[in-house]
């Protein structure tokens, strides 16, 4: 079999292009060129992304450039391609690795939430990614497999790993967002486990333990509001089923009380742009402008049509 090598790896985010990381391993493709092709590769994804519609599967898989495979695979949970240009002898083995190197970019999702275009904070995938093409030895070239780079890999992937682990414990701090905490914890654990940080690990399970309990209680308290906002709008509904005005001019204090604070627990689920909603609408409630009056049995049906399981409030975003 005729030895196949890995000359680079691109890391682009799927829906706009922009490319978040790039490694190359072997010099036999000038870095200009690489260059090149990294500016040439986005515009290209950028075109087949208008091509297909949202819900196709279909988009850019494999391009033969002379002796070169142009191998892209999507990673569609997190919004990222994986291009990489190897050898086009063997296409099977990029088949079986770009999953794999999938997976690695699946347990550092956070680091590609709102980034900032700093590229030492994504310096943790060089190890990671490196250690996935290690382990089938024909991807790199025998300079790259050497015992002294793998030695320099392990020196530095625990500093990686140690200022990934800060930047996500900010971000943990920082987010009310109750379902991301959880899967912050989770990567922050991963991390924990890999360096072997004993009193890290003991600390993110007193953490999960109390953001799960947080959930548990806001979901009860969602429950809660809600109905206790839809009782107040049937119970005037049952005393006045005659005209729109007559609606409008009952009380539904309890109701404004209760969907505001509905949409104050939507925010610790994620669910950003429904809480905002609700907060407007919980106003009218209280507030009763003129402008609504022509709408306002509508509003009130709208609320009554609410989910009544807090599961569906839930925002993976």
């Amino acid at each position: 079999m005729v030895e196949m090598v890995v000359y680079n790896i691109f890391i682009y985010q799927t829906s706009t292009g922009l490319l978040f990381w790039k490694k190359t391993f072997v010099d036999k493709i000038k870095e200009k060129k690489v260059e090149l092709f990294s500016s040439f590769f986005s515009a290209i994804q950028a075109f087949v992304n208008d091509l297909v519609s949202d819900t196709s599967t279909n988009g850019l898989k494999n391009i033969e450039m002379g002796n070169y495979i142009i191998n892209n695979n999507p990673v569609p949970e997190i919004d990222i391609d994986i291009v990489i240009i190897a050898d086009k002898e063997d296409e099977k083995e990029l088949e079986l690795i770009a999953p794999k190197i999938g997976r690695v970019l699946c347990n550092h999702s956070e680091l590609f939430e709102d980034w900032d275009g700093k590229v030492q904070r994504l310096r943790v995938l060089d190890t990671e990614i490196i250690e996935v093409l290690l382990s089938d030895s024909s991807l790199l070239t025998q300079d790259l497999i050497s015992e002294e780079n793998k030695k320099a890999l392990e020196q530095t992937r625990n500093i990686n790993y140690i200022d990934e682990y800060n930047f996500l414990e900010n971000r943990y701090n920082k987010t009310k967002h109750l379902l991301k905490k959880l899967n912050i914890l989770n990567q922050m654990d991963l991390i924990a486990q890999k360096i072997n940080d004993q009193d890290r690990l003991n600390l993110i399970k007193k953490q999960r333990i109390q953001v799960k309990s947080d959930i548990k209680k806001t979901k009860q308290q969602i429950t809660y509001y809600l109905k206790r906002a839809k009782e107040c709008i049937s119970g005037n509904f049952q005393k006045r089923q005659v005209s729109d005005d007559s609606i409008f001019d009952l009380s539904y204090r309890d109701a404004y009380i209760n969907l505001y604070s509905f949409s104050k627990k939507l925010k610790l689920l994620g669910n950003i742009e429904l809480a905002k909603e609700y907060y407007i609408i919980s106003k009218y409630l209280i507030d009763k402008p003129d402008k609504i009056k022509p709408r306002f049995r509508f509003i009130l049906e709208q609320i009554l049509e609410l989910p009544d399981s807090p599961d569906a409030y839930i925002s993976s975003k």
